[in-house]
C-alpha cells in the first residue's frame, strides 16, 4: 500500500486545517494523553462523494497515517521526551442502535481516525496497554495499511462486546520498544 497523496489530498489538507490538526507542532506536548479526531462532522466528508463506506474509511485511515508521518518527521531528531507516543487511534467500531449493540467492521458505517498521543511516563498511563490484533476491526485496518513501517494493535474489548475493541491503533514500527503490549 502506498501512502502517497490520493486525489483527495487537497480536501484532507483543508479538513486538517479546519479541525486544527494540520500543524505537527500542536502534538508536541501532552499532560497524560489526548485523542484528536481528524473530522468532527460527517458533512465535512462530502468530498468523498458516493464512495462506499469501506472506500471512505480507507481514505480516512490513509489520510490519518499520512498526517502521522508528517508529525513523526517534524519531531524526528528533536530533544522531545522519549516517553511521548504518537499514533492513529481508529474509533467508531461499536454501534448502539434499535437492534442493540453490534460491532462495525469498516464496511457499513463510517469510522473515526484520531491522532492519539500520550506521555507513557505520566502516572495516569501506568495501566495503558495495547493488544495484538485479533478483531475484524483490526483486520480491516491492517488490510488498508498493508505491510510497511506500521504495526496495528487494538484496545481490550469491553465485556458487553468481546470481539469489538474501542480503538484500533496504528503505530510506527520505531515505537515498538515503548509500547506496552499485554495479550490476554
Amino acid at each position: 500500500m502506498t501512502f502517497s497523496d490520493t486525489s483527495f489530498g487537497a480536501d484532507f489538507e483543508r479538513l486538517f486545517h479546519e479541525n486544527e490538526v494540520a500543524d505537527p507542532a500542536v502534538f508536541a506536548e501532552v499532560a497524560s494523553f489526548d485523542e484528536v479526531p481528524i473530522y468532527s462532522r460527517r458533512s465535512e466528508l462530502a468530498f468523498l462523494g458516493n464512495l462506499s463506506f469501506a472506500a471512505k474509511n480507507r481514505e480516512l485511515i490513509l489520510a490519518a497515517v499520512r498526517q502521522l508521518d508528517r508529525i513523526h518527521n517534524y519531531f524526528e531528531g528533536s530533544d522531545e521526551s522519549a516517553t511521548i507516543v504518537r499514533m492513529v487511534a481508529v474509533t467508531g467500531w461499536s454501534i448502539d442502535d434499535e437492534a442493540g449493540w453490534r460491532c462495525e467492521d469498516g464496511t457499513t458505517e463510517l469510522i473515526r481516525p484520531n491522532l492519539w498521543l500520550a506521555d507513557l511516563a505520566h502516572p495516569d498511563m501506568a495501566d495503558f496497554r495495547v493488544n495484538s490484533p485479533r478483531s475484524r476491526c483490526a483486520e480491516f485496518v491492517s488490510q488498508v495499511i498493508g505491510a510497511g513501517p506500521y504495526r496495528v494493535f487494538e484496545s481490550r474489548p469491553p465485556d458487553h462486546l468481546p470481539d469489538c475493541p474501542a480503538r484500533v491503533y496504528i503505530a510506527r514500527s520505531e515505537l515498538l520498544g515503548l509500547l506496552p503490549v499485554a495479550d490476554h
